[in-house]
C-alpha cells in the first residue's frame, strides 16, 4: 500500500489534501492556510508519502527550499532505496546508507536544473512504525533537518526528534550524512498518535497545542486539525503531514 502527496500538485492557498490508504493512517499537504511572507521558488515545495508491507509502515516528510525538484527526488530516491519488503526496523547504519542513496538520487536530479531551482535542498525525515515479534510497538525517526515525529500520548505531545540546521543535496559522503542524521527509536503503546510534519506545522504549533488539539481524533481529523492549528498561529509556509493512530492489535 503506498500513497504520495507532492507539492507540485498542490499549489493553492488555504487547500488541503488529504488521503486515508487505511482507517488507522492519514496523509495531508497543503500550500498553507496563509500566503508566504517570505521570497520562494515554488509555491509549494512539501511531500508526504506513506508505505505500508506486512504490518510495518513508513511516512516519509520532505521540506524543499529553493524549488520543489529537491524534496521530490530526495523522497523518491529514499522510496527507492528503502528495502523491499519493509523491515521492523532499519537501524542506524542502514538508515543513513538509504539517506546518502537518496542525496545522490537528488544531486543527479539537481545536476539537470537550471537557473534558481539549480541550488535547491530539502530536510527530509523517516519515520518506520512497527511491532516486534515480542509483540512491542516502536517508531524508528531518521531525520536530516527540521522536520519531525511526534508521538501524542494521552493528549500530551512529545517531539522524538531533534531539529537541526541541516540540509541534503549537496555533495556529500556517507560518513558526512551520518554527522547530519539525528536517529533515535521510540516506544510506543495502545492508542498513541504519531505524528510526522514539515515545519510549516511545528514553527506555528507548540507541542503544548498539538496534543490536546488530536487527542481522541481519528487520523484523517487529526490532519485537519492540526493544519487549523498552525493557521491559527499565522502559517503562512507549506505543510505536509502523515498521522498512524496505534491500536495493539497492530496495523
Amino acid at each position: 500500500m503506498d500513497a504520495i502527496l507532492l507539492g507540485r500538485d498542490h499549489t493553492d492557498v488555504g487547500v488541503v489534501e488529504v488521503l486515508t490508504p487505511a482507517d488507522d493512517v492519514a496523509i495531508g499537504i497543503t500550500r498553507g492556510p496563509h500566503p508566504k511572507r517570505y521570497e520562494y521558488v515554488d509555491p509549494n515545495e512539501d511531500v508526504v508519502a506513506m508505505v505500508r508491507d506486512a504490518g510495518v509502515t513508513a511516512f516519509v516528510v520532505a521540506d524543499g527550499h529553493n524549488g520543489h525538484e529537491g524534496s521530490h527526488a530526495l523522497v523518491d530516491g529514499l522510496l527507492r532505496a528503502l528495502p523491499d519488503p519493509l523491515p521492523p526496523r532499519l537501524d542506524r547504519r542502514p538508515a543513513v546508507m538509504a539517506f546518502h542513496a537518496a542525496n545522490e538520487h537528488m544531486r543527479a536530479v539537481r545536476r539537470q536544473l537550471t537557473g534558481a531551482n539549480r541550488g535547491t535542498r530539502s530536510t527530509m525525515v523517516l519515520a518506520l512504525i512497527a511491532a516486534g515479534d515480542d509483540g512491542a510497538a516502536t517508531v524508528e525517526a531518521t531525520g536530516v533537518g527540521d522536520s519531525a515525529v511526534i508521538v501524542v500520548r494521552d493528549g500530551v505531545a512529545t517531539q522524538v526528534t531533534r531539529d537541526r540546521h541541516r540540509f541534503l543535496g549537496d555533495r556529500l559522503s556517507a560518513p558526512e550524512v551520518a554527522g547530519s542524521v539525528d536517529h533515535s527509536v521510540t516506544e510506543l503503546v495502545d492508542g498513541d498518535l504519531v505524528v510526522v510534519a514539515s515545519d510549516g506545522l511545528t514553527n506555528f504549533a507548540t507541542l503544548d497545542a498539538i496534543g490536546p488539539t488530536v487527542a481522541g481524533l481519528a487520523p484523517e481529523a487529526a490532519v485537519r486539525a492540526l493544519v487549523d492549528l498552525a493557521g491559527e498561529g499565522g502559517a503562512g509556509d507549506n505543510i505536509a503531514l502523515a498521522v498512524l493512530a496505534h491500536t495493539a492489535r497492530g496495523h
